[in-house]
């Protein structure tokens, strides 16, 4: 959303109780009760919410807990839901104050200096949160899909995608840190002095760049899959599901865009940008579903029926009894290198192939697997 280009007005003195924008002829402002859509936003918030949260603590839980082996993306895939958390906050926030889908001539210019401040923020915050997010699923995909120390074509390719994408979102930050002199003037619209970089037109540039990158990683590690020396009954699970999250993500950047034209070229910027934010908020939380979704399975799909067999005594007994949790563990690193052991490199893999636990009766040792340098090969 441009906060430097709305609400721009023809006339250069304005009064605090004035609407933000001149009414159509024969409307009257409403600046007691507006009419809006906080329900749309209230469910979007409330269903990305469930499902960010729900998947991001499932890999964390994998991560941290079982297999007992994390990565960068792992630091970073926490610090982009806590920048998540952040940019619905600035929603829900909206929603108490001025309302989502709210015409700008039913709001007080007055009352404009917080709704304006929110949105800057929120605004700054979802580039954020995008750009940590795209950063996680190209760090994972280089752990996953690439051996040790190799530097194939596949890895120079997510590096580039990372540098660029970072690159873009740092600078798109920083033009909007700077739009304004002086900065108060972003968000207060009372300021009268003073000067404003017209940023309006950088914003479908940026956001038909950010549906490319989106592309990108969906087209990415196709060929990699389909390479891997597993059954072709999982190559195919596999790639539907890349496939399947990818072009969600691919989906929302494109509503996105279209919707980015729409505030572009409108009158009512307050009105069309809620839809821009809503869509940005559902294509942020596809890229947590990219990032995350390979390895729910594992967890409440597998891990499910693998944990009803180990509560059985003859089990318990095999395993040392004792912690449930920790037999559970051992388990998971079966599944995952029954179903994944070919698609990772191969000192990526040695915690998860053989892994300790201390338990009542002794240590038990999951043996390590030979696994392929280069199983696409």
């Amino acid at each position: 959303m441009n906060i430097t280009s709305l609400f721009l007005f023809t006339q250069q003195e304005t009064l605090p109780d004035d609407p933000a924008l001149t009414p159509p002829p024969g409307v009257v402002p409403n600046f007691d009760d507006p009419p809006n859509k906080n329900y749309l936003g209230i469910f979007t918030n409330v269903i990305c919410l469930i499902l960010t949260i729900t998947l991001v603590a499932a890999r964390l839980y994998f991560k941290y807990f079982c297999v007992k082996k994390v990565h960068v993306e792992d630091y970073l895939v926490v610090l982009g839901l806590v920048a998540f958390l952040a940019s619905v906050g600035c929603n829900i926030h909206i929603i108490r104050t001025s309302g989502l889908f709210v015409h700008q001539w039913n709001i007080r210019l007055k009352d404009f200096s917080t709704v304006l401040y929110v949105l800057y923020i929120g605004n700054n915050i979802c580039a954020v949160t995008i750009t940590l997010v795209k950063a996680a699923i190209l760090l994972d995909w280089i752990h996953i899909f690439v051996p040790l120390h190799a530097r194939n074509l596949f890895f120079w390719t997510c590096v580039v995608v990372l540098i660029l994408n970072t690159i873009f979102h740092v600078t798109w930050v920083t033009v909007q840190f700077m739009a304004c002199i002086p900065h108060q003037k972003i968000w207060d619209r009372l300021i009268t002095t003073g000067a404003c970089v017209h940023a309006s037109g950088l914003y479908i540039p940026a956001a038909a760049v950010n549906l490319t990158s989106n592309v990108v990683i969906l087209l990415l590690p196709q060929k990699e899959i389909w390479c891997l020396r597993i059954a072709t009954r999982d190559k195919a699970a596999a790639s539907i599901l890349f496939i399947f999250t990818s072009t969600l993500s691919c989906a929302s950047a494109g509503m996105r865009l279209h919707h980015t034209r729409i505030f572009y070229h409108a009158m009512d910027q307050l009105y069309s940008v809620a839809s821009m934010y809503l869509w940005t908020l559902a294509e942020t939380t596809c890229l947590f579903l990219v990032l995350c979704v390979p390895t729910a399975p594992k967890v409440f799909k597998k891990g499910e029926k693998k944990t009803r067999s180990l509560l059985s005594p003859r089990n318990r007994h095999n395993l040392g009894g004792g912690n449930t949790c920790q037999t559970w563990a051992i388990e998971m690193n079966n599944i995952v290198r029954r179903t994944s052991a070919s698609s990772l490199r191969n000192e990526g893999t040695a915690d998860i192939m053989r892994s300790t636990f201390e338990t009542d009766r002794g240590t038990v040792t999951v043996p390590k697997e030979k696994c392929s340098k280069k199983p696409w090969r």
